[in-house]
């Protein structure tokens, strides 16, 4: 009888594992968007069957491990490989990283636990692990990768309603819905109360329904001016080979050509093109890249290159043009600079107390400095003439939504150079495509990005992929795109909105305390 129950008990705990870990594939590059909603709506019924609150933290925090222990398993290339890391360090260092995740999940659930006493109740359930999921992207820098609402990024129907609640409300959306299907699956197989399961059902359809009507009846910006052109460039060039003195030569033969061989307005290259000074560019290339633009052969050069302010460095992107009178030297080519605000930690800075790490893992580029909050949109130029404007963001900060948003209406598309080199070919790249896909629709423009080893892509205003390169081949892909203009809720209010959805939920939880307090009132006497 012992045995038994051990066996069961450690079946159900395996069960918020194993469901954590199927959840990973809800995410790029599977898309299986409605597999989340199954996961989690075990999570919210094993929870509510937990006895105490310790079970339900462990619970949780199961949950949590399975899907990072799962999802995140790329990080072992990124220290292992080019970190120099031993399996004795890396291996753990990736564990205790992924546990550290894992207990946003658990505290939640711990939480859910001592507010319900377990009584069933799925607002409580949303409200405690949309914020769970929220804090983990601002704690510490943030760490995007894997929230919830970007398993509904396009395909799923749900994405329509990215520009008005943005990814954290669609994450918000998923755990409602989720414990909506628990409350639909318990009222039909354990209660018997099919009344209560219609009324469930007829919710999640309504939800479901609401979404095709956005997606089919409204559009949230439209195309303004004439139709530019653009020449993605996907280097596939390995971290290491790229700072070998071989690359830093054979570079210049390699650019000049590629400036020769353009055809499209825009030449767009991936982040840190060349670990160089943007002023090395300009003095190799100042007299070609004017002789070549007055050939037609292309009007803004976008890339990256290592900034530099005395003593600071920057993860930095260029955008070179002859004919935009701002910023323009004596031989009028100007030069906009874009310095990256959200730095890497261990990648890109050493936070406070773990340079011994860096050291440990001889992570090269490890300490940037932040660029000001507030920089000035790229300005682009077509043939014809028309100028429109850009945002520019380097690799992971298109995984921040609250801060690619902070954009205004008269920015026409937006702009990522990647290198996502570090963590092979794996999933990293695929899940930084889908926040890059979410960024499109909450915003309702086009976004163009250009990566080292992939996913180099054009990205439509309602975040599908229309075109997109192999990972890890050295190929240009040039595209056609219309800048678009209109806000978006999102884009006029940001994550004001979740965090209104937020009090209306907390506002209905504490009515229906007191509602509850008074009813027990009212029978004692």
């Amino acid at each position: 009888m012992e045995n038994f129950r051990l066996i069961r008990f450690t079946a159900f705990y395996a069960l918020f594992l194993l469901c954590g870990a199927i959840m990973v594939l809800g995410f790029a590059p599977f898309y299986y968007y409605l597999l989340p909603f199954a996961s989690l709506a075990f999570l919210y019924f094993g929870l509510s069957k937990t006895k105490n609150i310790k079970q339900s933290f462990f619970g949780g925090l199961l949950f949590g491990f399975g899907l990072f222990g799962v999802g995140v398993a790329w990080l072992y290339h990124s220290l292992s490989t080019y970190g120099a890391m031993s399996d004795f360090m890396s291996i753990p260092a990736i564990v205790l990283f992924c546990l550290a995740m894992a207990l946003y999940y658990g505290i939640a659930a711990a939480l859910f636990k001592f507010s319900t006493r377990n009584s069933q109740n799925f607002l409580v359930f949303t409200l405690i692990f949309a914020i769970a999921d929220y804090l983990r992207n601002i704690f510490f820098t943030g760490f995007p990768f894997l929230t919830l609402g970007y398993t509904q990024s396009f395909p799923s129907l749900l994405n329509a309603f990215a520009p008005l609640i943005g990814v954290f409300g669609l994450s918000l959306m998923v755990l409602l819905l989720s414990e909506v299907l628990a409350m639909v699956l318990q009222n039909c197989i354990i209660d018997k109360n099919y009344k209560k399961a219609i009324f469930g059902l007829l919710f999640i359809i309504a939800n479901f329904g609401a979404a095709y009507i956005l997606e089919k009846n409204v559009s949230w910006s439209q195309p303004i001016k004439s139709e530019f052109t653009a020449n993605l460039v996907q280097m596939n060039i390995l971290p290491d080979d790229k700072f070998s003195e071989k690359f830093q030569h054979g570079f210049f033969t390699w650019f000049y050509d590629l400036l020769e061989a353009n055809s499209t307005d825009l030449l767009i290259l991936p982040e840190t093109t060349i670990v160089s000074r943007p002023q090395t560019i300009i003095n190799a290339f100042g007299d070609d890249i004017k002789n070549l633009a007055n050939q037609g052969k292309f009007q803004n050069i976008i890339m990256g290159a290592i900034g530099e302010n005395q003593q600071d460095f920057y993860n930095s992107a260029i955008n070179i043009s002859i004919n935009i009178n701002i910023n323009a030297n004596a031989e009028n080519i100007a030069v906009q600079q874009y310095n990256k605000r959200h730095l890497v930690p261990f990648g890109e800075y050493v936070p406070f107390g773990f340079r011994w790490f860096i050291e440990q893992a001889k992570i090269p580029l490890s300490d940037f400095t932040k660029g000001n909050e507030q920089q000035d949109f790229f300005i682009l130029r077509n043939r014809r003439g028309d100028e429109i404007l850009a945002a520019l963001n380097i690799c992971y900060e298109d995984a921040f939504g609250y801060e690619v948003g902070k954009i205004n209406n008269d920015v026409g598309v937006l702009i990522n150079i990647s290198n996502m080199a570090w963590f092979g070919d794996s999933w990293a790249m695929w899940q930084h495509l889908q926040m890059a896909q979410m960024r499109s629709a909450e915003l309702s423009r086009p976004l163009l990005r250009s990566t080292n080893t992939g996913v180099t892509a054009m990205i439509s205003p309602k975040g599908e992929v229309l075109r997109q390169l192999p990972g890890f081949t050295a190929e240009n892909l040039k595209v056609r795109f219309f800048a678009y203009q209109g806000e978006t809720p999102y884009l006029k209010y940001g994550d004001k909105i979740f965090y209104a959805l937020i009090l209306v939920i907390f506002l209905l939880l504490l009515i229906n305390k007191i509602i509850i307090k008074r009813d027990i009132k009212r029978r004692i006497i």
